[in-house]
């Protein structure tokens, strides 16, 4: 499998509006505070323009996050082309309006990014990853997935050195999976870790998992919850990470961890007894996973 990776500034522009409204839970504050700290505060024009676009995303995004699919494009020369097809009229002008309020702001921000190297360098970086082969085979054999995708797209979001944090995110629309990060972090294990997380939503659940899911569970939260903390207990903090990382897990302090990510933790050792036994996804661990679940409110 190999990786094609996207850094481009209209998609990184758009990724900076949507965190700057904090319209979903998962936009990150402590990008917003260095994003805010080096570029100064909100003006009320700024502010005003905002809440509108704020409300074109949710708009556009009850059956499915229109602009997400939109801006994150391989072919950035299609996207405002596109947009035009797919919005009303009001809607284009709040967006297009949006991003020319703000284009002063965020070329501050992207003038000092050092775009072209980073994208080189991530991919050779992620291409030539001497573990990647080993890992799509133990996901196959676990997930009962053959890995015959010969490409996945990876679009990069670019932080500036100043943000320590990151994570990523898959997008089943476009089939491809978003990381975050600076080009530090991009450039680490920590990042490769949470791509394969990525991928294993992205390409490894289905058909053969979920269809298991849907036989056994009805509620599609818990029918989540169970991906999340499978997937979990692999990469990244998991087993795999073991395996392929060297990373202890006597170290990671699950005291302060969200209940999915010390779920995870406490499956590991099960996790491991089925990939080391070359056993795949089944019913019987399914159900240790629910009975983790049901020790929520313990």
């Amino acid at each position: 499998m190999k990786f094609k990776i996207h850094l481009t500034k209209v998609t990184n522009f758009f990724f900076f509006l949507a965190n700057l409204n904090k319209w979903q839970p998962w936009c990150r504050e402590e990008y917003n505070k260095i994003w805010i700290k080096l570029t100064g505060k909100l003006t009320s024009e700024e502010k005003e323009i905002l809440k509108k676009f704020r409300l074109v995303l949710k708009r556009t995004s009850k059956k499915e996050p229109l602009l997400y699919g939109l801006f994150f494009q391989s072919n950035g020369k299609l996207i405002w082309s596109s947009l035009k097809k797919k919005l009303s009229s009001q809607d284009y002008n709040i967006v297009k309006k949006t991003f020319t309020t703000f284009r002063k702001r965020f070329d501050k921000i992207w003038y000092f990014l050092r775009i072209k190297k980073i994208k080189k360098d991530f991919e050779q970086y992620i291409n030539n990853f001497k573990y990647t082969n080993l890992i799509l085979k133990d996901l196959a054999n676990f997930y009962s997935k053959t890995p015959n995708r010969k490409l996945t797209r990876i679009f990069l979001i670019l932080l500036p050195s100043q943000i320590k944090t990151g994570g990523g995110r898959y997008d089943s629309k476009n089939q491809s999976i978003i990381l975050e990060g600076s080009s530090s972090r991009l450039m680490s294990s920590k990042t490769i870790e949470i791509f394969f997380h990525e991928l294993i939503h992205l390409y490894f659940e289905k058909p053969y998992f979920e269809d298991l899911l849907n036989k056994y569970l009805k509620s599609r939260l818990v029918r989540h919850f169970i991906k999340e903390v499978i997937a979990g207990s692999l990469l990244p903090n998991g087993y795999l990470s073991q395996r392929y990382f060297k990373k202890p897990l006597s170290k990671i302090q699950s005291k302060n961890l969200p209940f999915i990510q010390k779920i995870s933790l406490k499956l590991v050792p099960i996790v491991k007894n089925y990939l080391d036994h070359n056993k795949k996804i089944d019913k019987a661990l399914i159900k240790k996973v629910m009975k983790l679940y049901n020790t929520r409110s313990e």
